[in-house]
């Protein structure tokens, strides 16, 4: 290919994954209501609605939350979050930080004893 040439745009997995998950959720749906034993749970599944009908719609709302936080980086939609005030200072009230050297070896004495 060579550089005056138009790459084909990329396709995102996504849409194909929601589409094979919305199918699987409507034939679980399908099936549970046809047949009162598929209801139930069994020796080699357990609990089958929760393999029908939860697995499924939890796969799909991740893959919608994945693709809204894709759709949110991609339009640099950020979150404005509050900015976090200092207190005001105090004269003389300064407290020295402690290195973290000093404070592990405070721990280590502390737990020595």
């Amino acid at each position: 290919m060579t550089r005056t040439e138009a790459r084909p745009p990329r396709r995102d997995a996504l849409p194909v994954v929601e589409r094979l998950l919305l199918g699987t959720l409507f034939l679980a749906a399908v099936v549970l209501l046809s047949f009162p034993a598929a209801r139930g749970a069994g020796q080699m599944l357990g609990w089958t609605p929760f393999w029908l009908l939860a697995l499924p719609a939890t796969s799909l709302l991740a893959t919608r939350l994945l693709a809204w936080s894709r759709r949110g980086v991609a339009t640099g939609a950020a979150v404005a979050l509050p900015s976090r005030r200092r207190a005001p200072a105090i004269p003389g009230a300064r407290r020295r930080a402690m290195p973290r050297r000093q404070a592990a070896r405070a721990l280590a004495a502390i737990a020595l004893r």
